[in-house]
């Protein structure tokens, strides 16, 4: 064996250690990551249940979106309200008691519109309520990702969308 096959043996050698090293660290912050998000989930509604104000807490501190909720209608002032959107969670909009985000409008399902993350991303989705759902004035039907800045419509509500990272 001649000291260029050596050489290059060796080279090739630590080239493929090193990507080797880079994919399984790579994978493993990606596992981590998923980890506390599902952690960080959990704890967020146990919190939710039992400790109101931890939670908000939470909200504050890990959420991505912030919805911010205004009635149309200029007489109504008292159901503004902010929520605050956790990775991996869903809120759902509409009349009925069980609702995350009760609203009492007549004009409104008893589960109107579910707002929902992932790890990044904020979507709104229909469901199979009557009455329009729109974003920016625009009727909207299943699921649809939200922008920092998008307005939706939901009876006499609209909610702002503001990401927050």
């Amino acid at each position: 064996m001649d000291i260029a096959t050596v050489l290059i043996s060796g080279a090739v050698g630590a080239v493929t250690s090193a990507i080797t090293a880079y994919f399984t660290s790579k994978m493993k912050v990606s596992e981590e990551r998923e980890k506390w998000s599902r952690e960080l989930t959990q704890k967020y509604a146990e919190a939710l249940a039992t400790s109101p104000g931890v939670a908000a807490n939470m909200a504050r501190q890990y959420g991505i979106a912030v919805l911010v909720m205004r009635s149309r209608v200029a007489t109504d002032a008292r159901s503004e309200g902010k929520y605050f959107i956790m990775p991996n969670s869903r809120h759902v909009v509409g009349r009925a008691p069980d609702c995350d985000i009760n609203l009492d409008d007549p004009a409104i399902s008893h589960h109107q519109v579910a707002f929902s993350a992932d790890s990044s991303d904020v979507y709104v989705e229909t469901m199979g309520a009557r009455n329009p759902i729109l974003i920016n004035g625009k009727e909207i039907e299943g699921r649809v990702r939200l922008g920092s800045g998008d307005h939706v419509t939901v009876g006499k509500m609209r909610f702002e969308v503001l990401l927050l990272s």
